[in-house]
Order: C-alpha cells, then structure tokens, then sequence
C-alpha cells in the first residue's frame, strides 16, 4: 500500500482538478456564451468559448490519467487538443472582433454578464494554481499547459468586466477591443504550446 500512496495521490488530485475544471467550466462556459450572444458582447462569447476549449482539453487529461503508465501519447494528445483549440479559437474570435471594430456595434452587458464574468475571474485563477502544483507531481507537461488555458479564461474574463465597464462610459469599441486581446492571448499561448 505505502507504494502506491506515492503514485495513486498525485493522479487522484489530477483527476480531481481536472473533474472540478470540467464541471465549473461546463456550466459558466455555455452560460457565457449564451449571455455574451443576447448581451451582443464578442468578449464574453470569447470569454465562454475560452473556458470551453479548457473544458474539451480536461476531458482529455481525464482520459490522460486514467491511463497513466507508458502513455506518452495521451500526454502529448492532450497537450495537442488543447494548444490547437486556442488557435482555433484566436482565428474566429479575431476574424468577429475585427470585423466588428471596422461595421461598428455596441454590446449591451447586463447585471448576469457582468456576474458570471466576476465569478469566471475569481475561480478560474484557483483553478489554474491547482492545475499548476498538481502537473510537476504527475508528471504532466499537458496539465500545465491546461494551467495556461484556465488562465486565459480568467484573463478573457477580466477583459469582457473591463470592455462592460468601458462600453457603459460610451466607449463602443470597447468590447471587440477586448475580444481582440483575447484572441491575441488566445493564439500566444496556442502557438507557444504547439511549439514546444
């Protein structure tokens, strides 16, 4: 038994994250994007796409680990769906916001926006640090690329409360501009992900 204590804690406590990640990021991903399109706010639809992408990237790493002897592919699979769902999300978003930028269009936050935003911000940064002890005693290189991707969505999420705050001052452009910088976020990460 005192042999397996070593190994089976660190997986536990992956799993563990990893199934809190996917159930809090289910829930406020779909509420994101469903407030963000009927609030007309691209940053929080990045925001919910965002945590989304973190979501599909969890449920990989709970594959992952479930399998965790002499899987070098499901490690280097995780890591691959996550990076290139960042990507993926940087392009669509960075097409919406541009495009937004140039035709003009204000988004309209309401009170639940701006809510499900705050708590995105709160959570998701415990979320990350988790994600970040846990992946070393593993080990688990995809773990803490997913650490980058909570991250992203805590910063998407301190974005749209930024661009609701500005568009509430008058200043429309607000929102694409900060759907933009997530996507920009977005597909740095993406990129150095892939790349490595």
């Amino acid at each position: 038994m005192g042999k397996d204590d070593g190994v089976t804690d660190p997986l536990r406590n992956a799993l563990t994250v990893s199934w809190a990640t996917i159930g809090w990021s289910t829930v406020t991903g779909i509420g994101a994007v469903v407030l963000g399109l009927s609030a007309a706010s691209l940053a929080l639809v990045g925001s919910g796409a965002s945590v989304l992408v973190d979501v599909s990237s969890s449920l990989v790493l709970v594959w992952r680990f479930r399998h965790p002897f002499g899987n070098e592919a499901a490690e280097h699979r995780a890591q691959a769906v996550a990076a290139s769902a960042l990507v993926v999300l940087a392009v669509l978003l960075g097409a919406s916001s541009t495009q937004r930028l140039v035709t003009g269009g204000e988004a309209h936050p309401t009170a639940a926006t701006v809510v499900l935003a705050a708590a995105s911000l709160v959570v998701l940064p415990l979320l990350a640090a988790r994600k970040y002890a846990v992946a070393p005693t593993v080990p688990s290189r995809a773990l803490r690329t997913d650490a980058h991707i909570t991250l992203v969505g805590a910063s998407t999420a301190g974005l749209a409360l930024l661009g609701f705050a500005l568009t509430e001052r008058g200043a429309g452009w607000a929102d694409p501009a900060a759907a933009l910088t997530v996507a920009l976020l977005a597909l740095a990460v993406g990129v150095l992900e892939l790349r490595s």
